[in-house]
């Protein structure tokens, strides 16, 4: 049997810059947040760095989806490209 593939492999950065248009769209500031908290967003977005720790509280406080949401689209991505 052919092994089933049920994913498309969407990288996390194009997970936040989706949450970034939308957040921009319906809230239109961004000034309420932490400088740190959004320095990790941009390194996000940039494919700069993956998503750890403190990546994904400033994703989890500035987003509202918890941070093991945010761990585990990185863990889920590394694992699919691994597998490649």
């Amino acid at each position: 049997m052919a092994k089933h593939k049920p994913f498309i492999n969407i990288h996390p950065a194009d997970m936040v810059a989706e949450e970034i248009a939308e957040y921009f769209y319906l809230h239109m500031q961004m000034n309420q947040f932490k400088p740190w908290e959004l320095e990790a967003i941009r390194r996000v977005a940039r494919k700069a760095t993956p998503i750890l720790r403190t990546e994904a509280t400033a994703l989890h406080n500035v987003f509202g989806q918890s941070t093991r949401y945010w761990l585990k689209l990185q863990k889920n991505y590394d694992e699919r490209e691994a597998g490649k």
